[in-house]
């Protein structure tokens, strides 16, 4: 379902877009409407600038312009902004979450990141272990995609562990 989702050979349909949205959080951006028939205004913001992520994801438009767009769409919280970065180009940007981000912080002695320059940090971390575990021979887009997930996974299962058993 989700690498589906991604499209990644060809532009994000807003079914693409609502599917990975529902995907991220099933709780609040299940639907474009909500179950009072009224617009649920975190969908619509993200289908309305679908042609910008499209244009990002074909490099029509740079990170520092896309993280103006993303910031206008999830004002609040660098996790949503980051998670259109991801959608738009999954090779380049990993998926980012709380847990991924506890799993970095105990792993590489830091931080988790805040900003998106902080961001750089864990995507080169996470571009480690692929080069580690992501078949470079692979020419199948969606294996590749598959296979970078899988760490992400493993990411996020340890994240939550840290949560509930590292003190």
């Amino acid at each position: 379902l989700y690498i589906d989702a991604l499209n990644v050979n060809a532009d994000l349909k807003t079914e693409n877009l609502v599917t990975l949205l529902h995907w991220k959080d099933p709780r609040m951006l299940t639907h474009p409407r909500k179950s009072d028939g009224e617009p649920n205004p975190r969908v619509e913001k993200v289908i309305i600038r679908s042609s910008e992520i499209n244009r990002f994801r074909h490099g029509e438009l740079s990170a520092d312009a896309f993280a103006k767009i993303t910031n206008q769409i999830f004002p609040s919280g660098i996790i949503w902004q980051l998670f259109l970065f991801h959608i738009a180009r999954p090779f380049e940007w990993p998926i980012a979450d709380q847990h991924v981000f506890r799993s970095y912080a105990k792993l590489s002695k830091t931080t988790p990141p805040e900003t998106l320059f902080d961001f750089h940090r864990y995507v080169a971390f996470f571009n480690q272990l692929a080069e580690q575990f992501v078949s470079r021979d692979s020419k199948n887009d969606r294996l590749l995609v598959g296979q970078r997930k899988r760490i992400d996974n493993a990411l996020f299962a340890y994240g939550q562990f840290l949560a509930t058993y590292d003190s």
